[in-house]
């Protein structure tokens, strides 16, 4: 497609894009305490890996830890947990494979990886549950949270929903007693894909008849966003929220997985690397707003994958435009907020520009602008203050003073990503984000009740205040 991204009068580059040329040393960006990414630990383990994840202001990296890996022994994951722990990255451990064949359930064929044998045994006496504790208790000192497999909805796990719960409930069992506070994370889900496999496995807990006394055997909800979100009306994070019985409703929810795959050049299916950019900033934007406590990006270097490149830098360490984003997000996006809203824009054609605001952040009131549809849009909105700042994607800030007490913002057309589906969008227009210094939130109390009510029906009332 040929975008242009219109940001304050300029023209973003966009479409074919030029090869990827080393940045300048960028200053680091204090690690956000919201995100984190996959895969810091490559190549090698490498301390330096590790420090540019922390410059980014990545907090948290996830990578597999595997029973098979170890067979040979800890010393790999030794090195790994040094080095992340050498920058202040904290590592979240998911895990996964069993040893083939003895610590498999051979009766049951498998893709990926097998499922564990005797999981109908306490932990203890099972090799699965036995090898998760030693993972934990060597780690405990450096790691503090803990994945139970990984996107067990797709053809990683090769069993029952009910062996799936088992799984979770011995994992869980395991670590609590190597670690009583350690995290567990529900093995990260990807998407919607096969929502009833992953509603089957929510009930099959909730029948466990020990799970309410042990929280349900897990701390955190694990979730594969991806594309979902933040290119439609559509509440894919809200809507899976609604999926899960009620007695796991209001567990918190991590984003483990979320990136887009990128190419040097247009290419179909992928994201150019300025595409990427935009894409990093909308997506989590769209996390943040549903509240998500952790985000983990997909993924910090290509990781030896020429064929599907996905880091915010490649194997050679060159930083691609998303690294910039992910500093800007790290910076400017709210780590708490009291309260946000998202708002679709019904003046602009199929409601496509559209806006999450964040109020009672640290920094004031955050307010993020894109755009999901083909056609550029010039968006009028109210301003709360007559001056505030306006950054774009690459970190560039500019001040943004409103006329007549408005701002206008020209939003780009979305890419047209696919040939199959050219109204997909999947990445959007480059987003802005306005900082308007109001820090203090909307103030709101409840007036009194009358002393005495002689009727069933008893009027409530509240007041509210917003000082500048």
């Amino acid at each position: 497609c040929n975008l242009l991204g219109i940001v304050n009068g300029g023209i973003a580059p966009t479409g074919a894009a030029a090869p990827e040329a080393a940045l300048p040393d960028l200053p680091a960006v204090a690690q956000n305490p919201r995100m984190g990414v996959n895969f810091a630990n490559y190549p090698n383990n490498n301390p330096g890996s590790y420090a540019q994840a922390r410059t980014a202001g990545a907090k948290y990296d996830r990578v597999t830890i595997s029973m098979a890996a170890t067979a040979g022994g800890w010393g790999g994951y030794d090195s790994l947990v040094s080095a992340a722990t050498s920058q202040s990255i904290e590592v979240l451990g998911t895990l996964v494979q069993p040893t083939y064949p003895d610590a498999c359930d051979t009766s049951i064929s498998f893709g990926v990886w097998c499922v564990p044998k005797d999981l109908n045994l306490a932990w203890n006496q099972s090799s699965w549950g036995n090898w998760v504790y030693q993972a934990v208790n060597r780690y405990k000192a450096n790691i503090h949270a803990w994945e139970i497999w990984n996107e067990p909805n797709l053809e990683f796990w090769a069993g029952s929903d009910a062996q799936y719960a088992l799984l979770l409930k011995r994992s869980y069992q395991a670590i609590k007693a190597a670690d009583p506070a350690a995290t567990v994370v529900f093995g990260g889900i990807y998407r919607g894909n096969n929502i009833g496999r992953t509603v089957g496995f929510w009930n099959a807990i909730v029948a466990d008849s020990e799970a309410a006394a042990n929280n349900y055997f897990f701390d955190v909800m694990g979730f594969h966003l991806y594309d979902g979100g933040h290119c439609s009306t559509f509440d894919e994070l809200g809507y899976m929220k609604s999926m899960m019985p009620v007695a796991l409703q209001g567990k918190p929810w991590w984003i483990t997985e979320s990136g887009i795959r990128v190419w040097d050049s247009t290419r179909d299916g992928y994201a150019t690397p300025y595409q990427q950019a935009s894409w990093l900033i909308s997506n989590y934007t769209y996390a943040l707003y549903k509240d998500v406590k952790r985000y983990y990006f997909w993924r910090t270097t290509d990781a030896g994958d020429t064929a599907q490149p996905w880091g915010l830098m490649n194997d050679a360490g060159t930083l691609r435009p998303a690294y910039t984003a992910y500093q800007v997000a790290a910076q400017y996006l709210p780590t708490s907020f009291a309260f946000n809203v998202r708002y679709f824009f019904e003046s602009s054609p199929n409601q496509t520009a559209n806006r999450i605001t964040f109020y009672g952040t640290p920094l004031g009131r955050v307010s993020v602008f894109w755009n999901v549809g083909p056609n550029p849009q010039t968006l009028t909105t109210f301003a709360v203050l007559n001056t505030g700042t306006l950054v774009a994607q690459d970190g560039s800030a500019s001040t943004s003073t409103a006329v007549n007490g408005t701002r206008t913002f020209n939003l780009g057309a979305a890419p047209s990503f696919n040939s199959w589906n050219p109204g997909d969008c999947l990445v959007s227009s480059p987003p802005l984000i306005l900082i308007e210094k109001d820090t203090r939130p909307p103030v709101a109390a409840m007036n009194g009740l009358p002393a005495v009510s002689n009727s069933t029906l008893v009027g409530l009332s509240w007041t509210g205040t917003d000082a500048l």
